[in-house]
Protein backbone atom coordinates (compact mmCIF):
# COMPACT_ATOMS: atom_id res chain seq x y z
CA UNK A 1 0.00 0.00 0.00
CA UNK A 2 1.24 3.24 -1.12
CA UNK A 3 2.39 5.54 1.98
CA UNK A 4 1.09 9.25 1.25
CA UNK A 5 3.52 11.83 2.54
CA UNK A 6 2.06 15.22 4.44
CA UNK A 7 3.99 18.31 4.43
CA UNK A 8 2.96 20.93 6.68
CA UNK A 9 3.01 24.49 4.85
CA UNK A 10 4.79 27.00 6.72
CA UNK A 11 1.88 30.03 6.70
CA UNK A 12 4.10 32.75 5.73
CA UNK A 13 7.09 30.98 3.68
CA UNK A 14 6.29 31.38 -0.06
CA UNK A 15 8.53 29.92 -2.87
CA UNK A 16 8.60 32.65 -5.37
CA UNK A 17 8.95 31.19 -9.12
CA UNK A 18 10.51 33.05 -12.38
CA UNK A 19 9.44 32.77 -15.61
CA UNK A 20 9.58 29.14 -16.79
CA UNK A 21 7.97 28.94 -19.81
CA UNK A 22 6.37 25.24 -19.57
CA UNK A 23 8.87 24.62 -17.58
CA UNK A 24 6.95 22.98 -14.70
CA UNK A 25 10.01 21.33 -12.96
CA UNK A 26 10.80 24.14 -10.12
CA UNK A 27 6.94 23.99 -9.25
CA UNK A 28 7.19 20.52 -8.98
CA UNK A 29 10.35 20.49 -6.74
CA UNK A 30 8.71 23.37 -4.39
CA UNK A 31 5.23 21.22 -4.18
CA UNK A 32 7.40 17.94 -3.11
CA UNK A 33 9.49 19.63 -0.47
CA UNK A 34 5.58 20.76 0.79
CA UNK A 35 6.10 24.65 -0.41
CA UNK A 36 3.52 27.46 -1.06
CA UNK A 37 4.32 28.60 -4.71
CA UNK A 38 4.27 31.77 -6.53
CA UNK A 39 4.45 31.87 -10.07
CA UNK A 40 5.85 35.11 -10.99
CA UNK A 41 4.41 34.70 -14.92
CA UNK A 42 5.14 33.38 -18.27
CA UNK A 43 3.80 29.81 -17.01
CA UNK A 44 3.29 28.58 -20.42
CA UNK A 45 0.29 28.01 -22.58
CA UNK A 46 -2.53 25.82 -21.89
CA UNK A 47 -1.21 22.38 -21.12
CA UNK A 48 1.10 23.66 -18.33
CA UNK A 49 -1.62 25.72 -17.10
CA UNK A 50 -3.73 22.37 -16.67
CA UNK A 51 -0.84 20.81 -15.28
CA UNK A 52 -0.07 23.68 -12.24
CA UNK A 53 -3.95 23.52 -11.43
CA UNK A 54 -3.60 20.33 -10.65
CA UNK A 55 -0.84 20.54 -7.86
CA UNK A 56 -1.46 21.71 -4.64
CA UNK A 57 -0.72 25.04 -3.06
CA UNK A 58 0.28 26.63 -6.74
CA UNK A 59 -0.82 30.09 -7.67
CA UNK A 60 0.15 31.79 -10.75
CA UNK A 61 0.54 35.82 -11.56
CA UNK A 62 -0.61 36.10 -14.98
CA UNK A 63 2.48 36.80 -17.26
CA UNK A 64 2.49 38.16 -20.94
CA UNK A 65 3.13 34.57 -22.63
CA UNK A 66 0.43 33.11 -20.87
CA UNK A 67 -2.72 31.40 -22.26
CA UNK A 68 -5.91 33.80 -21.23
CA UNK A 69 -8.55 31.49 -22.34
CA UNK A 70 -7.47 28.94 -20.18
CA UNK A 71 -6.24 30.24 -17.31
CA UNK A 72 -9.05 32.16 -15.95
CA UNK A 73 -10.44 29.35 -15.35
CA UNK A 74 -7.73 27.36 -13.35
CA UNK A 75 -8.19 27.66 -9.94
CA UNK A 76 -4.41 28.37 -9.55
CA UNK A 77 -4.88 31.81 -11.48
CA UNK A 78 -4.73 35.19 -9.31
CA UNK A 79 -6.18 37.41 -11.06
CA UNK A 80 -5.94 40.74 -12.49
CA UNK A 81 -4.56 42.08 -9.58
CA UNK A 82 -5.55 42.68 -5.62
CA UNK A 83 -4.64 41.66 -1.80
CA UNK A 84 -3.22 38.38 -2.04
CA UNK A 85 -4.42 38.12 1.10
CA UNK A 86 -7.33 36.62 -0.42
CA UNK A 87 -6.09 33.55 -1.22
CA UNK A 88 -3.29 33.38 1.87
CA UNK A 89 -4.10 35.02 4.82
CA UNK A 90 -1.25 35.28 5.71
CA UNK A 91 0.00 37.48 2.97
CA UNK A 92 -2.46 40.25 3.90
CA UNK A 93 -1.43 43.22 2.64
CA UNK A 94 0.23 41.95 -0.54
CA UNK A 95 -0.16 43.38 -3.74
CA UNK A 96 0.17 41.93 -7.14
CA UNK A 97 -0.72 43.03 -10.61
CA UNK A 98 -0.17 40.79 -13.83
CA UNK A 99 0.52 41.46 -17.51
CA UNK A 100 3.13 42.70 -19.35
CA UNK A 101 3.73 43.95 -23.31
CA UNK A 102 5.07 41.47 -25.74
CA UNK A 103 7.96 42.91 -27.53
CA UNK A 104 7.57 40.25 -30.06
CA UNK A 105 4.04 40.10 -29.89
CA UNK A 106 4.39 41.12 -34.45
CA UNK A 107 5.96 37.39 -34.52
CA UNK A 108 3.54 35.52 -32.83
CA UNK A 109 -0.03 34.18 -33.35
CA UNK A 110 -3.06 35.25 -31.65
CA UNK A 111 -5.02 32.72 -29.88
CA UNK A 112 -1.91 30.11 -30.17
CA UNK A 113 1.29 31.96 -28.68
CA UNK A 114 -0.19 35.12 -28.34
CA UNK A 115 -3.15 36.47 -26.24
CA UNK A 116 -3.87 40.53 -26.63
CA UNK A 117 -5.26 40.50 -22.55
CA UNK A 118 -1.53 40.40 -22.19
CA UNK A 119 -1.65 43.48 -20.50
CA UNK A 120 -4.94 45.16 -18.35
CA UNK A 121 -6.42 47.71 -20.50
CA UNK A 122 -6.25 51.48 -19.56
CA UNK A 123 -9.08 51.61 -17.31
CA UNK A 124 -8.12 48.53 -15.51
CA UNK A 125 -4.88 49.91 -14.96
CA UNK A 126 -6.13 52.92 -13.78
CA UNK A 127 -8.82 50.72 -11.19
CA UNK A 128 -5.63 48.77 -10.50
CA UNK A 129 -3.78 51.82 -9.46
CA UNK A 130 -6.76 53.13 -7.43
CA UNK A 131 -6.76 50.01 -5.40
CA UNK A 132 -3.18 50.27 -4.73
CA UNK A 133 -3.57 53.68 -3.32
CA UNK A 134 -6.05 52.77 -0.87
CA UNK A 135 -4.42 49.87 0.16
CA UNK A 136 -0.75 51.05 0.80
CA UNK A 137 0.56 47.95 0.23
CA UNK A 138 3.71 46.35 2.36
CA UNK A 139 4.89 44.35 -0.54
CA UNK A 140 4.23 44.11 -4.10
CA UNK A 141 4.39 40.88 -6.48
CA UNK A 142 4.21 41.95 -9.86
CA UNK A 143 5.15 40.32 -13.91
CA UNK A 144 6.58 43.76 -15.07
CA UNK A 145 8.39 46.31 -12.83
CA UNK A 146 8.27 49.52 -12.76
CA UNK A 147 9.47 51.80 -15.89
CA UNK A 148 12.15 53.77 -13.41
CA UNK A 149 13.27 49.79 -12.93
CA UNK A 150 13.12 49.22 -17.00
CA UNK A 151 15.16 52.31 -17.40
CA UNK A 152 17.84 51.13 -15.04
CA UNK A 153 18.31 47.76 -16.61
CA UNK A 154 17.90 48.93 -20.45
CA UNK A 155 18.44 53.01 -20.49
CA UNK A 156 16.84 55.43 -20.47
CA UNK A 157 16.17 55.57 -24.37
CA UNK A 158 13.48 53.03 -23.54
CA UNK A 159 9.61 53.41 -24.38
CA UNK A 160 7.67 51.76 -21.94
CA UNK A 161 4.58 50.19 -21.61
CA UNK A 162 1.36 51.08 -19.84
CA UNK A 163 1.62 48.10 -17.00
CA UNK A 164 5.24 49.90 -16.71
CA UNK A 165 4.06 53.23 -16.43
CA UNK A 166 1.28 52.43 -14.41
CA UNK A 167 3.77 50.42 -12.06
CA UNK A 168 5.60 53.93 -11.46
CA UNK A 169 2.62 55.66 -10.77
CA UNK A 170 2.08 53.11 -7.78
CA UNK A 171 5.47 53.70 -6.93
CA UNK A 172 5.29 57.08 -7.13
CA UNK A 173 2.30 57.23 -4.55
CA UNK A 174 3.62 54.72 -2.24
CA UNK A 175 7.15 52.72 -1.70
CA UNK A 176 6.32 49.53 -0.47
CA UNK A 177 9.07 47.70 1.62
CA UNK A 178 9.86 45.44 -1.02
CA UNK A 179 8.94 44.33 -4.64
CA UNK A 180 9.37 41.23 -6.51
CA UNK A 181 9.08 41.34 -10.65
CA UNK A 182 9.82 38.60 -13.06
CA UNK A 183 9.40 39.52 -16.81
CA UNK A 184 12.66 40.64 -17.63
CA UNK A 185 14.67 36.87 -16.68
CA UNK A 186 17.31 38.65 -14.22
CA UNK A 187 18.57 38.17 -10.79
CA UNK A 188 18.49 41.70 -9.99
CA UNK A 189 18.58 43.62 -6.57
CA UNK A 190 18.36 46.90 -6.07
CA UNK A 191 17.35 49.74 -3.28
CA UNK A 192 15.45 52.43 -4.80
CA UNK A 193 14.01 54.87 -2.04
CA UNK A 194 12.62 53.01 0.69
CA UNK A 195 11.71 49.73 -1.63
CA UNK A 196 13.98 47.02 -2.10
CA UNK A 197 13.80 45.40 -5.54
CA UNK A 198 14.03 41.72 -6.08
CA UNK A 199 14.28 40.69 -9.86
CA UNK A 200 13.91 36.75 -10.50
CA UNK A 201 15.43 34.79 -13.56
CA UNK A 202 14.27 32.38 -15.13
CA UNK A 203 13.06 29.53 -13.17
CA UNK A 204 15.03 31.06 -10.25
CA UNK A 205 13.55 30.00 -7.22
CA UNK A 206 13.73 32.03 -3.89
CA UNK A 207 11.91 31.22 -0.59
CA UNK A 208 10.47 34.75 0.96
CA UNK A 209 8.32 35.23 4.07
CA UNK A 210 5.16 37.38 3.18
CA UNK A 211 4.15 37.90 6.39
Amino acid sequence: MKQELHFEVQPALVRLIGDSHGNLTPIRQAVSEGRRVIHMGDLGFAQSWRKADRMPNVYVLGGNHDDYLVAPSCNCYLGDYGDLGARIPSATGVFFLRGALSIDRDLRIEGRDWWAAEELSEQELQDAIAYYAAMQPRIVISHEAPLVVNHILYGAELIGSRTATALWRMLQMHEPERWYFGHHHVQWERQIGRTRFRGLAIDEAIDVDLS
